[in-house]
């Protein structure tokens, strides 16, 4: 989870955004004594109460998928489950906000507090799913990796998997068994890089 945000902060930014929208919805909630009546909240109330049990479908949907063979399938759904896990904590979030600002008894905060949990466990499960997800897409020879090419080794093609810094990730685009070998490699090793579109 750490590497994929450190990757790309853009949901954790826009879980960051929902939360201060719910947060500062305050203001509104003051100044509409029957906030509990109005369209928006039904529907936020709707989220919590039968968004939580769609979730749950799409996270056991996506590695069965992955298991046999529709990966494209899986990541898309992936994506989606994104989405509507910010979908969920922004009405989660305003579930608590309502309740506690008004202290009205009659809300249940019971599926936004499943909601939570089901958010906390996802932020693993979701980015490890698109991780695992993507790398199957990698292994293909269609894949759009970065081919390279390292010094002392010019007769065989690698594919630049990640990179940090100065150091290379790579793994050979011919390899032997399920897995292929990820190797380690400096920038100054490399003496020539292919894109995929370019390829014979």
């Amino acid at each position: 989870m750490a590497t994929y945000f450190s990757q790309s902060w853009i949901p954790l930014l826009l879980i960051l955004f929902f939360g201060y929208l719910a947060t500062t919805n305050l203001a509104l909630i003051e100044s509409h004594g029957n906030l509990t009546t109005s369209k928006r909240f039904k529907v936020s109330v709707a989220v919590v109460h039968y968004g939580p049990w769609l979730v749950i479908v799409l996270l056991a949907l996506t590695p069965l998928l992955s298991t046999f063979g529709y990966v494209t399938v899986a990541i898309v759904l992936s994506v989606i489950s994104v989405a509507l896990l910010l979908l969920l904590f922004s009405s989660s979030l305003e579930l608590l906000v309502v309740r506690f600002s008004k202290a009205d008894p009659r809300i249940d905060l019971s599926m936004a507090y499943l909601s939570f949990a089901l958010i906390a466990a996802s932020l693993y499960f979701v980015p490890a799913q698109l991780g695992t997800n993507w790398a199957r897409v990698d292994q293909h020879a269609s894949s759009t990796l970065l081919k390279v090419y390292l010094h002392g080794d010019e007769e065989t093609e690698y594919k630049l998997l990640f990179s940090v810094g100065e150091r290379l990730y790579v793994f050979p685009t011919r390899y032997e068994g399920k897995y292929p070998p990820v190797e380690t490699a400096t920038a100054a090793n490399v003496t020539f890089v292919q894109h995929e579109s370019k390829s014979d």
